[in-house]
């Protein structure tokens, strides 16, 4: 028999290995360079405005406005911006994140992406940035919801061409 005055969802979300190290934004600097360096995990940048070129393996690939470029682990990067350059940035890491950006398309050989929703990607960085860390449970909480949404939207975009979630395969 069902319940009318019940409702209740079940989604078992006990484990998230999905980490944020850092997060951080550069607005309109002129001349920037980065690299080449290589990183111990994951960062993903959302180019907010500006061109640049990404060195990558011999080849030359454009990156420009709200292109989000994925930094893999243990990989050298290296880009110049052409133009004034703002960006947003967070740096992840967990055993399964290389699997998520797997899931939007995102790979060593292909570390660039266009997100549908970029604006709300951004908006979601600029949350954690400024979100006042201070070892507190609740603002660890906050930081973590924040990241776990964050790739949510990213993957919402893809939701109808992805045949399985990472997460819960």
């Amino acid at each position: 028999m069902t319940d009318p005055t019940l409702f209740e969802t079940h989604a078992e979300t006990f484990s998230v290995d999905l980490g944020m190290y850092y997060c951080g934004r550069r607005i309109g600097t002129k001349n920037h360079v980065y690299g080449p360096e290589i990183r111990s995990h994951f960062l993903m940048v959302l180019v907010e405005k500006g061109t640049a070129i990404l060195y990558r393996d011999g080849k030359e690939l454009p990156l420009g406005t709200h292109d989000v470029l994925v930094m893999f682990p243990g990989e050298k990067i290296h880009y110049r911006a052409l133009t004034d350059w703002t960006i947003k940035w967070v740096g992840v890491d967990g055993s399964r994140v290389e699997e998520l950006f797997g899931a939007l398309g995102v790979t060593r050989a292909h570390p660039i992406f266009k997100p549908q929703r970029y604006e709300t990607a951004a908006r979601l960085i600029d949350a954690l940035c400024d979100t006042k860390y201070d070892s507190s449970v609740a603002v660890t909480y906050r930081l973590q919801s924040l990241l776990c949404e964050l790739f949510a939207t990213l993957l919402s975009d893809t939701a109808r061409e992805t045949a399985s979630d990472p997460i819960l395969s």
